[in-house]
């Protein structure tokens, strides 16, 4: 549990990162990973991470920002949540509703729009027949990173996402 003190020349060399590489998610490709993708018991949409590696640990873009693309189904609607990092939406294609804060908002092809940390909000499809396709860039890998990573529960309480708590300390 002791500290450990480095002198500054060498606490700045240890912050000196390799540049990370490029990546590139194809159309097709995230389609059919799409597709394939079960919708999650959590979200109730289908959502995936676009990640520069299929290493264990790898879930971002970089150490502050993560990509998700998630596919709504015709009429379908996620559940209405909250957590601590932001998202800043792009939608690809289709036409759907958010309520954001109390508020409806509606968005449709290249719209954007913006979801302040811990704010209620939810997506919505409301066509009866074609996908609803969303990006979203956020700050979760930040969250995750710095220990802050949590989500408000349905009902009400919080839940601390971190893999060293036992399941029963990570409850309000």
């Amino acid at each position: 549990m002791k500290g450990h003190l480095i002198a500054f020349a060498d606490y700045l060399a240890r912050t000196a990162q390799p540049v990370g590489r490029p990546a590139i998610w194809r159309k097709p490709d995230v389609g059919a990973a799409l597709a394939a993708q079960p919708s999650s018991p959590q979200r109730l949409t289908r959502a995936m991470a676009l990640t520069r590696s299929d290493e264990p640990g790898a879930f971002a873009l970089n150490g502050s920002i993560s990509l998700i693309v998630q596919a709504l189904g015709p009429g379908e609607r996620g559940r209405m949540h909250s957590h601590s990092f932001w998202h800043l939406y792009f939608v690809l294609k289709g036409q759907g509703a958010s309520e954001i804060a109390g508020e409806r908002i509606t968005w449709s092809d290249g719209d954007s729009f913006y979801v302040p940390a811990w704010v209620a909000h939810d997506l919505q499809n409301l066509s009866d027949t074609e996908d609803a396709i969303v990006y979203s860039a956020q700050n979760l890998p930040e969250q995750a990173f710095s220990g802050a990573l949590m989500r408000r529960e349905p009902g009400g309480g919080y839940a601390h996402i971190a893999s060293d708590l036992p399941a029963e300390a990570a409850r309000d």
